[in-house]
């Protein structure tokens, strides 16, 4: 076993005896495995521990464990300990997903200072996970189980079978700890690994090294389908900012379209359900939403839009001198002597009549009923209309400031000044964003 997890090591790191790794270790079979592979093949690796404290002594006695592990090995030592408060934050989520999820984020906190950090997920675990990935519809992705490199994650056991693991915890001798929680069936992993493997192991007693080849096989499989995706979405969805443009007839011009559509929407936590609708929605009117927890989709005339959800606010900004202006954006100037050929012919600036304006002046967002009397026209027009003639969206609708004086509306800012508010004297304001 040594010399192939050297092999394994040797693929995975370039030149590993180098590197500085980390090893997550708790204190079992696989872990304490773990870290006798590491010292027998003489890297360089400290430990971590986390104690979720959900076994009382037990928990406590695995922390000691490795501590003492840690000092047999000489090497340093960290440990992580979590209460029940810090679970009560994740509602919602089961106590094995909060575990993880906590469990990582430390690893991701240690890891500045490694340059791997290691885990001693093996075999048995990898079809474990393919088939709770299979009974919950994770999609092809699930389908490659727990991948053996992640950035700095690397798991060199997932080659190697729990009876593996358990040949050479007795052939060296190592003690370790036992988990009993492993042993009931009160998680959704311990159901799979004692009610459901043993009886898949009836049709095929190699199932656990069969359903390593699948694996190998489903993630070269995945690796070309996400090349080939990937390949589509160039051609499909644009980013501009922090915003995402899914071109709608593109897309479905596209004969996988509803795949496609899958594939980008997932990334921004729809599910399939989700993507349904919004399929749907395609040939629908514009302006129809759909959310999920971080982000808002519109379907607009020609694309689908995404991007994070933000907070419009509806309050407004006091402007009370030229001074002032420039907290918010604007550069106010007051002139003499309005030469008009001298303007600047570009949205970024407006020309007031200085005896028209006076401080303070108001800067907000649209709201409903809005209109202004558009430059060079002498009637009013809605703001609505205004918008919906430039074909703007809705949220760049909602995210235009406007100026005004009092209540009327001097500039929609970036876009047409108001015609009532033009030079029509010597002096002067200049108003630049």
């Amino acid at each position: 076993m040594k010399e192939i997890f050297l092999l394994i090591i040797n693929r995975l790191v370039p030149k590993p005896e180098k590197a500085k790794f980390l090893l997550a270790v708790s204190g079992g079979k696989d872990s304490s495995a773990l870290v006798h592979l590491f010292a027998e093949t003489k890297l360089k690796f400290d430990i971590a521990h986390c104690n979720f404290h959900l076994r009382d002594q037990a928990s406590n006695e695995d922390m000691a464990f490795v501590m003492k592990l840690s000092q047999e090995y000489h090497c340093s030592f960290f440990v992580k300990e979590f209460f029940p408060d810090d679970f009560k934050k994740n509602k919602g989520k089961s106590i094995e997903m909060t575990a993880r999820e906590l469990r990582y984020k430390w690893f991701e906190e240690l890891s500045e200072n490694y340059d791997f950090i290691v885990t001693a997920h093996h075999a048995n675990d990898n079809a474990e996970t393919l088939l709770l990935n299979l009974s919950k519809g994770t999609g092809l992705k699930g389908l490659t189980a727990i991948p053996e490199m992640n950035g700095k994650i690397i798991r060199p056991l997932l080659s190697f079978t729990s009876s593996d693991i358990e040949n050479y915890i007795q052939q060296n001798k190592l003690s370790c700890q036992i988990d009993a929680t492993n042993l009931t069936t009160l998680y959704q992993r311990n159901k799979v690994r004692w009610n459901i493997i043993p009886q898949l192991e009836e049709i095929n007693p190699s199932l656990i090294s069969t359903m390593a080849q699948n694996i190998d096989i489903f993630k070269r499989q995945y690796s070309y389908y996400k090349d080939c995706i990937e390949a589509d979405k160039m051609n499909i969805i644009q980013k501009k900012g922090e915003v995402f443009f899914i071109n709608i007839k593109t897309l479905q011009n596209n004969p996988h379209c509803h795949l496609l559509l899958y594939e980008i929407l997932s990334n921004f936590g729809f599910n399939s359900s989700s993507v349904n609708d919004v399929q749907n929605s395609l040939n629908g009117h514009s302006g129809k939403t759909f959310f999920t927890q971080d982000f808002v989709l519109l379907k607009d005339r020609n694309h689908l839009i995404i991007r994070k959800k933000k907070k419009i606010t509806a309050e407004f900004l006091l402007i009370k001198n030229e001074k002032d202006a420039v907290k918010y954006g604007f550069r106010i100037t007051s002139h003499k002597n309005f030469n008009s050929d001298n303007i600047e012919k570009n949205t970024s600036v407006i020309y007031v009549d200085f005896h028209k304006i006076e401080f303070p002046l108001k800067l907000r967002y649209w709201q409903k009923g809005d209109y202004f009397y558009p430059f060079g026209m002498n009637r009013k027009k809605k703001l609505s209309d205004f918008f919906n003639d430039l074909k703007l969206d809705i949220f760049t609708k909602k995210e235009i400031p406007i100026l005004c004086y009092k209540d009327d509306i001097i500039w929609v800012v970036g876009y047409r000044a108001d015609n009532r508010y033009r030079v029509e004297s010597k002096d002067y304001y200049t108003i630049k964003i």
